[in-house]
C-alpha cells in the first residue's frame, strides 16, 4: 500500500497548495513593500516546492 502521510513535512497536498498560494500572494503588485516580509515567503515558498517535486521525482510512493 501507498505511504499516506498527514501534516508535517510529508503533507503533500498541503505543501503543493501552499506553494500555490504563496506565488498568488508574491504576484501581488504590492509583495516587495515589505522585502523582508516577501524574503521570507519565497523562502517557505521554495522549501514548499522542493518537498512537493522531490516527492513527484520519487513517484508519490514510498513503497517499493
Amino acid at each position: 500500500g501507498r505511504l499516506v502521510a498527514q501534516g508535517g513535512i510529508f503533507d503533500i497536498e498541503g505543501n503543493r497548495k501552499n506553494a500555490a498560494d504563496l506565488e498568488k500572494k508574491a504576484a501581488a503588485p504590492d509583495f516587495w513593500n515589505d522585502q523582508e516580509a516577501a524574503q521570507a515567503v519565497l523562502k517557505e515558498q521554495t522549501r514548499a516546492k522542493n518537498i512537493v517535486e522531490q516527492w513527484d521525482r520519487a513517484g508519490g510512493d514510498l513503497d517499493p
